[in-house]
């Protein structure tokens, strides 16, 4: 599956809130300095690629269900969790993870 065409949109600059001026710790209360997120124009370009499904992993063929811990050695440890491909695709939902904030 070939990846799509990227979206590029432009939002508000959130270091500096929109104005091109950023305010931190060392500046008074009637000073400020040109933002670096945005470069002073408060606004910013971003891109993503839209998510089209889960792709297929063709080299996998085990799925440990914790993170670096799981392994001890080359070897899953004990009480860790291993599925077999098929059985990460058949029990885990492919469907985007919720916005965290």
């Amino acid at each position: 599956m070939a990846d799509p065409e990227k979206v590029v949109y432009t939002a508000k600059c959130g270091t500096c809130g929109g104005t091109g001026l950023f305010q931190g710790a060392v500046e008074r209360a009637d000073e400020a300095v040109i933002c670096r997120g945005c470069e002073g124009s408060g606004g910013i370009t971003r891109s993503y690629i839209p998510f089209e499904g889960r792709r297929h992993a063709e080299d996998i063929r085990t799925v440990l269900t914790a993170r670096g811990d799981a392994l001890g050695g080359g070897q899953p440890r004990e009480g860790a969790k291993v599925l077999t491909y098929q059985e990460f695709l058949d029990t885990v939902p492919a469907t985007p993870a919720p916005l965290r904030r």
